[in-house]
């Protein structure tokens, strides 16, 4: 089968890969828009998002965490956010300062221990190298 590249909410899916009523994980789904259109497309959804003020607004049928993504369990992290005139961007460092929001971290396995997902999507505001460069991440 042939990659079939589509670009949905500025993300090029290699929309080949999924199976109807599949499952998509989204690490920093912001405005929901990707995870809406993953759903019309008739694919089940978790959102995960540090930012608490995010999840005011979730479209039905979202399974959300409220928390930062992380290789390690049971860690907390601060999350610093502040808004641009071009867009909304946030560092989430390890636990140590006192001047942002103590957020709770979750790890991929438990988001989905059970099954296996057809696209991880991770927009996680600039630190999606250090993620990925993580010998502990396991994604698969």
């Amino acid at each position: 089968m042939s990659s079939i590249l589509e670009k949905i909410d500025g993300h090029t899916v290699d929309i080949s890969l999924l199976s109807h009523g599949g499952l998509v994980i989204d690490l920093g789904c912001r405005n929901f828009r990707f995870a809406t259109e993953m759903l019309k497309r008739g694919h089940r959804v978790i959102s995960v998002d540090a930012d608490p003020d995010v999840f005011k607004n979730v479209p039905d049928n979202i399974k959300i965490y409220n928390k930062a993504i992380s290789i390690n369990k049971n860690k907390k992290v601060i999350i610093y956010n502040k808004l641009t005139e071009s867009a909304y961007t946030s560092e989430v460092k390890d636990y140590h300062r006192h001047d942002g929001v103590e957020i709770d971290t979750v790890t991929i396995d438990e988001i989905s221990p059970k099954e296996e997902y057809d696209v991880l999507k991770i927009d996680i505001e600039g630190s999606e190298y250090e993620l990925l460069s993580n010998t502990n991440f396991n994604p698969l």
